[in-house]
């Protein structure tokens, strides 16, 4: 079923990203902290809402997610603390870091192998390039590669070409330290943080690759 919005409807805009937009009727845009669903659970508190064990499951589930397991920059002490709560509250750790980071099927497992297969390097092997075809992609999803192109010492920056459809991309990027790929993803209409971002690009591979090797190179130090 269908819903609409018309005039008289309230939304609430909850975000944390750098570049995110001021739609709703109230927003509230805190880019310090570690993910929505952080600022979920702060808000959550001020209204006194009583959050039992499947809120505290899927806040935690957010969190966890949005933090990397708790590795990003934007992972502070109070996030430490908000998911110590939730735990408190019922959420199952073990189970949710199960269900989400081991839980693939066969075939999901095997892409993997195929996307770290494509990685190449460039400029002195700062810029790495994951990329996974259209047929590739009928298998799964892959978004956690890119971060196998970070794992090269060398690496600043790590770009995944993911093609959706035919000469379609979905591009995914992140960054060591230097560059702040929120900047490049918005070049081209897309967004996230600066150091984990993406957009997507139409053309061939070599083509969209092409563009992004073109601009990070403007931004390498």
């Amino acid at each position: 079923m269908q819903h609409y919005l018309d005039e008289n409807t309230r939304i609430l805009n909850i975000d944390h990203h750098d570049n995110g937009q001021c739609f709703g009727t109230t927003n509230v845009m805190l880019p310090t902290v570690s993910s929505c669903c952080e600022l979920v659970y702060h808000l959550a508190r001020a209204a006194e809402f009583q959050i039992d064990e499947t809120v505290a499951a899927q806040l935690y589930t957010g969190i966890l997610f949005d933090t990397g397991s708790f590795r990003y920059s934007l992972t502070t002490a109070t996030t430490f603390e908000v998911a110590a709560e939730l735990v408190r509250h019922g959420a199952r750790l073990d189970y949710i870091s199960d269900q989400l980071f081991r839980n693939k099927d066969f075939a999901s497992v095997k892409l993997l192998g195929k996307a770290i297969s494509s990685l190449t390097l460039y400029d002195d092997g700062r810029i790495a390039t994951l990329h996974l075809s259209h047929a590739d992609m009928r298998s799964g999803d892959a978004e956690e590669v890119i971060n196998y192109g970070l794992l090269v010492n060398s690496v600043e920056v790590a770009i995944l070409l993911k093609e959706q459809s035919p000469e379609s991309y979905r591009i995914s990027l992140r960054s060591r330290d230097q560059v702040d790929v929120g900047l490049i993803a918005a070049h081209f209409d897309g967004g996230g943080h600066a150091k984990a971002s993406g957009c997507r690009l139409r053309g061939s591979a070599e083509e969209v690759k092409q563009k992004l090797l073109d601009k990070i190179r403007k931004h390498l130090v």
